[in-house]
């Protein structure tokens, strides 16, 4: 007696495109940050200032503004708000908010490990996969006709123009411009 072979998902596609665009939002969103912690640090002048990262990630105005008050408490005998400290030192806040405004403006998530900022983008976000055999079974089917048009440009040097494939597979198959490949539309799959 033959066992029915288990299901497995196979990979219909792949946004490339956002994939690589989540990664620069996030390694701008980290920039971002530095650059907050920078402007701090240049701002009070002091070289071991001790920053709550997840506080500057939440509201780098308002950490500034707790840093602010706590190295000035000495001096603070009148017990000035932050804002009044920042006007009378004339300190650039508005740098601040405008870094704060580009980071926020960013789509990247930070997460921390041992109060160090990082951000992962997962792939799996752009990816989709089959749910079903039947699904497979279009896939597969989508790439061997794929290869086949491979087979015949490489080994018999027939011109294939995508364009008529396109048309001729009624969109099932797709041709990526900037990866100079054919796809199987998901649209077709799911």
């Amino acid at each position: 007696m033959a066992s029915k072979s288990k299901f497995k998902p196979m990979l219909v596609s792949f946004d490339q495109t956002s994939f690589e665009r989540a990664e620069y939002e996030a390694k701008r969103k980290l920039e971002l940050l530095d650059e907050g912690s920078v402007w701090i640090h240049n701002q009070l002048d002091v070289d071991n200032l001790d920053l709550d990262l997840k506080f500057l990630v939440n509201n780098m105005v308002a950490c500034f503004e707790a840093v602010l008050l706590s190295h000035f408490e000495d001096f603070n005998t009148l017990g000035m708000s932050a804002q009044k400290i920042i006007q009378l030192k004339e300190i650039p806040i508005n740098e601040l908010v405008d870094i704060q405004k580009r980071f926020e403006a960013c789509k990247g998530e930070i997460s921390f490990e041992k109060n160090l900022p990082y951000s992962i983008v997962k792939r799996n976000r752009f990816e989709r996969w089959t749910t079903n055999e039947k699904q497979n079974q279009k896939v597969v089917f989508g790439n061997q006709f794929i290869k086949s048009i491979y087979d015949l440009q490489k080994t018999l040097g027939v011109k294939v123009y995508p364009a008529e494939i396109i048309r001729g597979t009624s969109n099932f198959l797709l041709f990526n411009n900037s990866a100079n490949s054919y796809v199987i539309n998901p649209e077709f799959v799911f």
